[in-house]
């Protein structure tokens, strides 16, 4: 049988745990790289 669907547990499994002030970092390189504003970026984003 073929598989329908595959779940990743991120956080703490395939990525170690960080804190939210780097998450935030990685948010802000994410938007410069993107050539978007941060608040725009902010916006926009999946939570």
């Amino acid at each position: 049988m073929p598989y329908k669907a595959v779940i990743f547990d991120l956080f703490g499994t395939l990525v170690e745990n960080f804190s939210s002030q780097a998450y935030d970092q990685v948010q802000v390189q994410m938007a410069k790289i993107l050539d978007i504003p941060f608040a725009k970026f902010r916006q926009v984003r999946v939570a």
